[in-house]
């Protein structure tokens, strides 16, 4: 995410450990361990009490400033971050919402359970983004890194459960730091958006109108997980 133009009080999703900041303050560099690394007030709030998710729950934290930034190249190294790459950021006060996804290594494709915990906490984040009155979503690949969730998924159900007024930008961030295949990462990022947009003619072709149709649909399409770049460049439906 770059937080340096953001309005007041919008939404920041963090990509989150079931207890809140992960290995923040232990081992682990990915995305939410950099979000606290930035921003002092999360990292304080965070030492102070780690919350912990139910399946079906999310945390926000308001009023959080972020302090400094680096570019999606520098995040891609991790704990081999250069350190003259950090920028001063001084952001507007905004809320993060930590919401934790299924995790999908070792598995072959969704439960029931695990496609709706993944719909369950996509419907929070744009919930409470209403509620609160955001200008501005910032969302992206939840649970389609190391929990190895199908990322043309977590896009369709952004597409399906975004605000229909369209009263907030929604913003999804999808960069793919690593190709586990022949492809480029440029081409499995543009192949990613042309799958969402597959199975969202496919969703409308079936005359789904709710989200329980829309879940019951999905399911059947045996939705493998990103393990190798399967979920990009294999099949995702027979």
């Amino acid at each position: 995410y770059d937080y340096r133009y953001l309005d007041a009080n919008a939404l920041v999703v963090d990509f989150a450990n079931r207890r809140v900041g992960g290995g923040c303050f232990g081992e682990g560099f990915v995305q939410e361990e950099q979000m606290v690394a930035q921003s002092a007030d999360f990292a304080v709030r965070l030492r102070c009490h780690q919350d912990v998710m139910g399946r079906g729950s999310a945390c926000t934290y308001q009023g959080v400033h972020i302090d400094i930034w680096w570019n999606r190249e520098q995040a891609a190294q991790k704990n081999s971050l250069d350190i003259n790459a950090v920028e001063d950021c001084h952001s507007q006060p905004l809320t993060i919402i930590a919401v934790d996804a299924p995790v999908m290594r070792g598995r072959g494709s969704y439960s029931k359970e695990a496609l709706e915990m993944l719909a369950k906490k996509t419907y929070l984040v744009m919930e409470v983004g209403q509620c609160l009155a955001a200008p501005t979503i910032l969302s992206g690949l939840l649970g389609g890194g190391a929990f190895r969730g199908n990322r043309p998924l977590i896009l369709l159900l952004h597409l399906l459960l975004q605000p229909v007024e369209g009263s907030i930008d929604v913003q999804f961030h999808h960069p793919i730091f690593w190709s586990f295949s022949r492809f480029t990462i440029p081409q499995l990022e543009q192949r990613m958006l042309e799958l969402a947009d597959d199975m969202l003619l496919r969703l409308s072709a079936k005359g789904v109108s709710t989200l329980r149709e829309a879940l019951e649909e999905i399911f059947s399409w045996e939705l493998v997980t990103s393990h190798d770049d399967i979920d990009i460049v294999g099949r995702y439906a027979s």
